[in-house]
């Protein structure tokens, strides 16, 4: 379920907030590496012959160089630049990607790079390759840890009921709260705020678990079973959100898990709704298994 009236502040926020960061990290390093601009050297091309060209360019600029007495800069010493990216490393994502930023670029600038969109690209690249992909303090679950049981009418029923009830019972607008909080803490900066993260996280432990104690009919097990890890995954990530003010990019990086395990869970309860319709499981209007029907509903209008 979604709550589009929180998105457009806490999107804007979040972006703004992600362009500071870049653009501030990007400007800073270059602007203590940048090397005094070098002067040009003037190549006389009169009287090269047309067969000149052919030349293989290597030599011609060896031979420029010679007579100009100007070399290319060599490159710093490797290890010495993997030493300097060890000692950046640090438990803060953002120092950590600031550090080596600013290593990877003193290197390209030694080499007369930098400024150059490969160069940019790569670096680019490099700091990405060190943001998380995915939380890390979690064990998913797996097959082995859940109920399988065969399928009939009987136990697709009982599925439908069962897992509903976790969320009619147990579900608190998590989302919409959690949208509420980013929004007040990238906006004003305000870490006060963080705390409020703890409640939503234990709510989403205690439906995690809750789910993977449900029976599950076997043609419905790889979506429970993906359902019940998008909300261990969302308990977890909220160590992340929670360091939005402390280190940034590890902050912003969870807001996109976040944002992406939610779409995961929302299109494993449509998998789910359409399978139990396929299959003709009908529930009374006063089962918590009604509530399927608002989902594929709710699948539909969006469609």
């Amino acid at each position: 379920m979604k709550w589009g009236r929180y998105l457009p502040s806490t999107q804007f926020s979040v972006i703004a907030l992600s362009l500071l960061i870049s653009v501030g990290l990007v400007y800073a390093a270059d602007l203590v590496t940048k090397p005094p601009q070098k002067a040009t050297v003037a190549v006389d091309t009169e009287g090269s012959s047309a067969t000149q060209a052919d030349v293989d360019w290597q030599t011609s600029l060896a031979a420029v160089q010679a007579q100009s007495g100007v070399t290319s800069p060599a490159a710093p010493d490797q290890t010495t630049v993997d030493g300097l990216l060890q000692a950046a490393k640090d438990s803060n994502v953002t120092d950590t990607i600031s550090r080596s930023l600013l290593v990877n670029l003193t290197s390209a600038e030694s080499q007369g790079m930098g400024s150059d969109i490969p160069t940019q690209d790569q670096l680019v690249t490099q700091a990405l390759a060190q943001i998380p992909s995915t939380p890390s303090n979690i064990t998913p679950y797996t097959s082995d840890d859940l109920t399988i049981v065969n399928d009939s009418t009987a136990a697709l029923h009982d599925y439908g009921n069962a897992v509903m009830n976790i969320f009619l019972t147990d579900s608190d607008q998590e989302y919409a709260k959690t949208l509420v909080i980013i929004d007040a803490i990238t906006t004003s900066n305000d870490e006060s705020k963080v705390p409020l993260f703890q409640p939503i996280k234990k709510k989403y432990q205690l439906i995690a678990t809750a789910l993977a104690a449900v029976p599950v009919p076997k043609t419905l097990e790889p979506f429970h079973l993906e359902l019940v890890n998008d909300y261990i995954k969302l308990a977890a990530n909220y160590d992340g959100l929670s360091m939005l003010v402390s280190d940034p990019i590890e902050g912003l990086t969870s807001v996109q898990q976040y944002n992406s395990l939610t779409q995961d869970a929302e299109q494993m309860f449509i998998n789910i709704a359409q399978s139990l319709d396929k299959n003709d499981i009908l529930f009374s209007k006063d089962e918590p298994g009604a509530t399927w029907a608002v989902v594929l509903q709710a699948q539909q209008q969006q469609n």
